[in-house]
């Protein structure tokens, strides 16, 4: 048998080996990424930039092999004491180690997604930052005193890692530029400010029919008078970074970890999982009120009344939000009655009761707020069930134009390391669990996956994993909380039951458990460093110049008639456009969300007033017409939007003014119409 010594120096060789061998493939493959294309353009030898990379990746990748190499050698000791020495010599700094790690990762992290990122938007250059980084960020917390194994200190080092191109990821969605960061970016301040649409337009106006929970959040900002769109921008920003990390709080919370680092790991963890869709935050308060708040093992009074509060307050929130988030909150507060109540000494129907009542009672009050919503709102009941009437793209759920991981394989992807991990866990208690109870708890996986599968092939859908925003969220409660022992057995064990502690590694070889856990950290983290980037923006100049013309254009027009933004209206929200009034039909989000529909009264009301010319000018983004197939990107809402919106614009509208650069055309009446329009 191995005393402990040894086996602490083949962990160590087999972690060293393991470190060499990826370093020195991320950096040829970082080598190849732009040698190749420079060599190719004759350019490789020519640039002092280029040959200094060139010679320094090829250099470390070399120096990496002789280390692996070394590593099999009886000299593999010197190795390990040059690293020893470095540990000793920076334990001397102690907690400042961490705050070096942190201001490394923030600069690495700024450098990738600020405007000057954008000579790393590479898979290869992000990869390799991302992989620095954890190895040496592991080795400073190691040196900075914390208490843990060297794997763990490099999975919870990659988490961290992970965490600073996250927040970094947001820099450039906070701008001063006055026109849209994306096709979808204002119409969220416009729907927010419907909330306060007296006060910024001077006349009430119908609310959104979209995500209300979600603009009703966005809107805070306005009560400030005046409010700038950068402010409103940087709001947003807080929404998701801090909403989402109080779901990860309170969930970490709930699985009770002692130790402080793998409690700050896993809030990270879950935070950076939870952005895999992403789960919308509008969509993570009614997850973090039942979670923070539920609790079906206590039975006094308040926490009773507490607990049912929540589910309450929960399923209004949920039911306002959207149609397949009726069902979440009881759904989840079922599970958590199957997780942590057992049945010893109830009768079948007696235990089933209360998650019967839960889910049911959860999904009528949601339903109920939906209707409420609608009374008040101000708009037509069948604009809030257009999407019913969406077509189904079943073909993304298989790698697509659109989405290349396609839903289903992006889904099994992601949730697969966390199934089999709760399984494992099980594995030797499973019989200490009534039956009924795992069967709860895989009906409602069961049901929210092939939920989340319907809603992701609608057309409008299946880019990313945000219509699976239900199954994530309960997934991740229902196995984070049998993997950390919270879950409630209905039978005491017996001698051969085994138990494995969470995030600790049984036999010090590489096992099942130890490659899932790995698999499961790296799974959100992957998602992460690959997302995002830099933007780039028009010479100042040109904006300037170009502002001013598209602003005199549309005050003139508003002057004379009315004037129809189908997009940019946070230039009427946030006052670069004056005199101007707003006329709230046909913004551009909902217009589209109608023709995926095919809402043939909307459209044909829309197709109405282009014929009869109602507007003096529309703004819009450039026209083009061409009609797409399934081997294009959003083939098919392209053609919606081109047969229900183009083709009339184009009938009796004619650009005056067109910007490529800014996206944003002006198009006014033409005095002659085609007949083949009419």
């Amino acid at each position: 048998m191995q005393n402990t010594g040894e086996i602490k120096d083949h962990w160590r060789v087999n972690a060293l080996r393991v470190v060499c061998g990826i370093t020195a493939f991320l950096f040829a493959w970082w080598v190849y990424s732009f040698a190749i294309p420079a060599y190719q353009a004759g350019i490789l030898f020519l640039s002092r930039r280029l040959l200094v990379k060139f010679v320094f990746g090829i250099g470390v990748c070399f120096f990496s092999i002789f280390t692996l190499g070394v590593s099999f050698s009886r000299w593999q000791g010197l190795v390990f004491e040059y690293f020893d020495r470095g540990e000793t010599w920076l334990r001397q700094f102690k907690r400042v180690n961490i705050l070096v790690f942190v201001l490394m990762v923030a600069g690495v992290s700024y450098l990738l997604m600020s405007p000057s990122g954008l000579i790393y938007k590479d898979k290869a250059s992000r990869l390799l930052s991302f992989w620095l980084l954890t190895c040496l960020g592991s080795g400073l917390l190691k040196s900075a005193g914390i208490r843990q194994r060297w794997i763990v200190l490099l999975g919870g080092a990659a988490v961290f890692t992970a965490f600073g191109f996250r927040l970094a990821a947001y820099i450039p969605d906070v701008s001063t530029y006055p026109l849209t960061l994306s096709w979808s970016e204002a119409s969220r301040y416009y729907y927010a400010s419907l909330f306060f649409a007296k006060k910024i337009y001077g006349e009430a106006l119908p609310l959104t029919i979209l995500h209300p929970t979600r603009y009703l959040l966005q809107s805070i900002p306005f009560i400030i008078p005046h409010s700038p769109l950068w402010l409103h921008r940087l709001w947003q920003v807080v929404l998701w970074i801090f909403i989402s990390l109080g779901f990860a709080t309170v969930f970490t919370r709930r699985l009770d970890i002692r130790d402080g680092f793998l409690r700050l790991t896993v809030v990270v963890w879950s935070f950076l999982f939870v952005l895999i869709g992403p789960v919308y935050y509008h969509l993570q308060v009614p997850a973090i009120l039942i979670i923070a708040c539920f609790f079906p093992t206590r039975h006094d009074r308040r926490s009773l009344i507490i607990s049912y509060l929540a589910l309450v307050f929960a399923s209004i929130w949920a039911g306002i939000s959207r149609v397949n988030w009726y069902p979440v909150p009881g759904l989840l507060a079922s599970a958590l009655y199957f997780l942590e109540v057992n049945r010893q000494g109830k009768s079948l129907w007696r235990y089933l009761l209360l998650p019967a009542l839960s889910t049911v009672g959860g999904f009528v009050i949601a339903a109920v707020s939906q209707v409420v919503y609608i009374r008040i709102s101000g708009n037509p009941v069948g604009q809030f069930t257009s999407s019913f009437s969406s077509n189904l793209l079943w073909y993304r759920l298989f790698p697509n134009s659109t989405y290349p991981l396609g839903i289903l394989g992006a889904a099994v992807f992601v949730s697969l390391p966390l199934i089999l991990l709760a399984c494992m866990r099980l594995w030797r208690h499973w019989h200490r669990v009534h039956i009924i109870r795992l069967v709860g708890l895989a009906a409602i996986l069961f049901v929210l996956f092939a939920g989340g599968l319907v809603v992701s092939v609608k057309i409008g859908g299946g880019s990313n994993l945000h219509n699976m925003d239900a199954f994530l969220t309960v997934l991740l409660v229902i196995c984070g909380l049998i993997y950390f022992d919270k879950l409630t057995f209905d039978t005491p064990p017996s001698e051969s039951d085994g138990s494995l502690h969470p995030l600790e590694v049984k036999r010090l070889n590489i096992n099942l458990h130890g490659i899932l856990l790995s698999y499961a950290i790296l799974a959100p983290v992957l998602f992460t460093i690959f997302s995002g980037g830099a933007l780039t923006y028009p010479d100042q100049e040109v904006l300037d110049t170009d502002l001013s013309k598209i602003r005199r254009l549309i005050e003139k027009a508003g002057a004379e008639g009315d004037v129809l933004f189908i997009g940019e209206r946070q230039l009427l929200i946030f006052g670069e456009v004056q005199g101007v009034k707003l006329v709230p039909e046909y913004e551009r989000v909902f217009l589209m969300e109608m023709a995926m529909a095919g809402n043939p009264e909307y459209l044909e009301q829309f197709h109405q007033d282009l014929k009869h010319q109602r507007y003096h000018m529309i703004i819009s983004e450039p026209l083009y017409l061409p009609v797409k197939g399934e081997a294009e990107r959003f083939g098919e809402e392209n053609n919606a939007w081109v047969n229900y919106v183009g083709k009339n614009l184009r009938c009796y509208y004619t650009a005056i003014k067109t910007v490529k650069e800014l996206k944003v055309q002006l198009l006014i009446p033409q005095t002659k119409i085609n007949k083949k329009c009419e």
